[in-house]
Parts: C-alpha cells; sequence; structure tokens
C-alpha cells in the first residue's frame, strides 16, 4: 500500500495552478489594486492579466457603479460600504479572517448593459514577500439560483397538480361515477323527468371534468415550459365565434344568450391556442356565475395601440374583497355556480398567464347581484 507523496511545488507550479483554475482568482493589494488575474478572471472581464494589473477591482469587474457615477473610485463611494466584495476583502485583509464561499450579489456592467449576478465569494490573507495581499475567488452562481428557483417552481407545481387530481378531479369523477350508479339501479322505476334530471347532473360532472383536465393540461404545459409562444396574424372575429361555438351547448343548458359586440373585426398578431383558452375559460366562468335566461357579451375594440376584449355576464357579480385574489390559485379553493358547477380557480390563473406572454394584463370590474366585465389588453406586438 502506497503512503503520500510530497508534492515540491516550485514558483512556476504554482503559478500554473493559479493561471488555470477554473474559478476566478484576483491577488489585490491593500488598496484593492490588482496584481494578478487567472485566465478564468480575464474571460469574465475580458481583459488580459497586463491590462488588469494596478486598477482598481471595481475597475477589473466593471461594478455598475465604478461605470455609472462621475469621479468613482472603488472603495471610496457611499454604495461601497453594501457591496458584498468589497465587505469581504476589507474583513479579510484588516482581521485575517478567511471566507469560503461566502454567498453574495453584485451589479455588473456587460456589453453596456447592467447585470445582477449572484456570486460565491472566497477569501486569504497572504503574505508575499512580506507584504499583504488578497487573494479573491468568485464563482457566478446566477444561473445556479436561476434553476434553483425554477426547481421550488416545479415542486409548487407538482404539489397543487396532485391537490387538484386528489380532490377537485376525483371529486367529479365520484359524482359521475354515483349518478350512473344510481340510474342503473334504479333505471326501471324512473319517470322520463326524473332521469333527464339526472342525466343533466351526469353532464354537467363531465363537463366539470372535461373543463378542469383542459385546465390541468395548459397550466402544467406552461408550467414545465413546454407550450410555445406562437403569435401570427388573426382574425379577431374568427376566434370570438370559435370561442361562442364550443361554449354555446354550456350556455344553451341555462337559456343564458351569448353575443359578440365587435367594433373592432380586423386582424391582430396573437396566439391563436392562448387566446382562445383565455376566451374559453372566460365565458365558461361567466356561464357557471349567470343565472338561467341572462346574457353573455364579448365585446372587442381598438383603445390606442391596444386590441382589448372584454366579456361582460349579468350574472351573481364578485365581491369586492375577493377581486384581487380572482387571478391567484390557491390549493383548496373551491368556488360554485349557481348550479352547483365547481370551479378551482385554475381557469382564471391560465387566463394572467397567457395574456401576460402577450405582454397584456387582466382585470376584473364587477357589482354584485348586477353582473362581471373581465377586460384584458393585447399590445400590438407586430
Amino acid at each position: 500500500m502506497g503512503g503520500m507523496t510530497n508534492l515540491n511545488f516550485s514558483d512556476n507550479d504554482l503559478l500554473a495552478i493559479f493561471e488555470y483554475a477554473a474559478v476566478v482568482l484576483v491577488l489585490v493589494d491593500g488598496e484593492g489594486r490588482v496584481q494578478r488575474i487567472n485566465k478564468s478572471g480575464s474571460q469574465m472581464v475580458n481583459l488580459d492579466n497586463e491590462q488588469a494589473i494596478g486598477l482598481l477591482a471595481g475597475e477589473v469587474l466593471k461594478c455598475v457603479n465604478q461605470y455609472k457615477i462621475e469621479g468613482a473610485v472603488c472603495g471610496r463611494m457611499t454604495p461601497c460600504a453594501s457591496c458584498d466584495l468589497r465587505q469581504t476583502f476589507t474583513d479579510t485583509f484588516n482581521t485575517g479572517t478567511d471566507y469560503h464561499k461566502k454567498e453574495g450579489s453584485m451589479d455588473f456592467i456587460v456589453d453596456g448593459e447592467t447585470v445582477h449576478k449572484q456570486i460565491l465569494i472566497s477569501s486569504s490573507r497572504l503574505l508575499i514577500n512580506e507584504q499583504p495581499f488578497i487573494l479573491l475567488t468568485i464563482d457566478d452562481i446566477t444561473k445556479l439560483k436561476e434553476q434553483e428557483k425554477e426547481l421550488s417552481v416545479l415542486i409548487s407545481t407538482r404539489d397543487k397538480l396532485y391537490s387538484v387530481i386528489a380532490h377537485d378531479l376525483r371529486g367529479s369523477i365520484s359524482t359521475i361515477v354515483g349518478f350512473t350508479e344510481l340510474i342503473l339501479l334504479r333505471l326501471a322505476d324512473l319517470s322520463s323527468e326524473r332521469l333527464k334530471e339526472f342525466l343533466e347532473n351526469l353532464q354537467q360532472a363531465g363537463q366539470d371534468s372535461f373543463n378542469l383536465l383542459e385546465n390541468l393540461f395548459e397550466w402544467t404545459s406552461v408550467q414545465w415550459k413546454n407550450h410555445y409562444f406562437n403569435p401570427e396574424l388573426m382574425a379577431v372575429n374568427e376566434l370570438v365565434i370559435k370561442t361562442i361555438d364550443i361554449c354555446r351547448p354550456a350556455a344553451n343548458r341555462k337559456s343564458i344568450h351569448l353575443s359578440h359586440k365587435g367594433d373592432f373585426s380586423g386582424n391582430w398578431t396573437l396566439d391563436k391556442g392562448m387566446i382562445l383558452t383565455v376566451l374559453r375559460n372566460l365565458v365558461n366562468n361567466a356561464i357557471k356565475f349567470t343565472d338561467r335566461g341572462g346574457q353573455i357579451v364579448i365585446t372587442s375594440k381598438k383603445v390606442d395601440k391596444d386590441l382589448i376584449i372584454e366579456v361582460t355576464d349579468t350574472g351573481i357579480g364578485i365581491k369586492a374583497e375577493k377581486i384581487p385574489k380572482m387571478f391567484i390559485f390557491e390549493q383548496g379553493q373551491h368556488t360554485h355556480g349557481t348550479e352547483h358547477e365547481k370551479g378551482t380557480g385554475l381557469g382564471l390563473m391560465i387566463c394572467k398567464e397567457f395574456v401576460e406572454k402577450h405582454k397584456g394584463i387582466i382585470w376584473v370590474s364587477s357589482i354584485p347581484g348586477k353582473g362581471t366585465t373581465f377586460s384584458f389588453n393585447l399590445p400590438d406586438i407586430q
């Protein structure tokens, strides 16, 4: 069994290790002036070692304050007191305290633009020829932090998805199973009117399940980035008419009149699938909360450079305190329509996300007992 080998490094060996390390290494003096920067550092700041020597660290790293404050001197400005890199360097130089992968952040100038980066900072105090220097190690972890955030969103999405499947979808399917069993058991005794009532309830439960599955598919596609934004020039009237055709059977079951008032009937650049989903959800939502014999009107109009689409109903309206949470999906959140139609709030959240994909916003106005209007704008994105 072999023993440990003693390695004797020459100055050239140590310099090579410094030079080719996979992380950014910067050697600075007590004033924060760069004495040496390795290849990884040179690639990050787009300066070679000779160009960097003698410059202050903020100049080399292109700190945003160094470049945007007239007459700025790295380490001598008010913002420097809150700079994570400056604080770490100063503490290590003054106290000899070494830091290993301390989390921080900085704003850099990259190609003329301000870029915020998450970084890990390590620092060590060295004596070279009896003079103190600080060796700084900088790891850019911005992408890692973004991936962690995306992972957190995916985990949250998974949990919400499980909740919807476990409670809402299961409940709708249980209703379908229950009604079919009841019909089979009592078929011989049921009058035509009673059978029709059971079948209508069965159909409603099936429609609730279908709508929920549609929304789950759309929602998970967006959350897992499988839904691509594909805008194209479309006739607005065609989208509205198609929405009415899709939603008319549900409206007819409650004798609700669906109509379109088109002040703008031209073409607009939009993602057809997304806007159809938005309109379908808004109209279905209006049907759910409108009494029999009510009315729903889809309006399209151009205001300045935006297309505004509105879905107005004569339904039961929304209490003012509920409006701020209309587009937020929460686990366990349930709503019931005028004829006990089920809802989770998932559809409205999808509407918000799809409208925002178009750089637009969605909002709601309502008078309890009078009706509700959901509106969204689509900026001209040609």
